[in-house]
């Protein structure tokens, strides 16, 4: 009996420890700033709580509007091309400096439709 409390405290402990090094409960002061995914040369500048502009190698600083809600992004295109599109949700994960956006699940306008993986290179951005 004493060998199974040790090992249910010690699984107890454990859950704790693994699900501690991944932030659940994501605002978007957390994403605020400077991401790139090095891959595919794709910067997004997150400005602030509604905001976030990206840069590829075809297009610069073009502006996108965006919520979080839980694990979701809710992202709009908002740029320089004065289109109407439709916000997408996506599902995405932030573990410390490191940003997954799974665009896979239906068509976020100029980004291509698949995973997106991104570093945090700077935590403010000058005006």
């Amino acid at each position: 009996m004493k060998n199974i409390f040790i090992l249910l405290f010690f699984l107890m402990l454990m859950s704790v420890l693994i699900s501690g090094c991944e932030k659940t409960n994501v605002t978007s002061d957390d994403l605020i700033g400077e991401w790139i995914d090095e891959s595919k040369a794709d910067t997004i500048r997150f400005i602030d709580d509604a905001n976030f502009y990206r840069s590829t190698k075809n297009m610069h600083y073009d502006h996108y509007d965006y919520s979080i809600k839980g694990d979701s992004i809710t992202i709009r295109y908002n740029g320089m091309l004065k289109i109407y599109v439709q916000s997408t949700t996506h599902y995405f994960k932030l573990k410390g400096n490191e940003l997954m956006i799974d665009l896979t699940n239906s068509m976020c306008y100029g980004f291509p439709e698949e995973k997106m993986y991104y570093k945090k290179v700077r935590e403010f951005i000058p005006e």
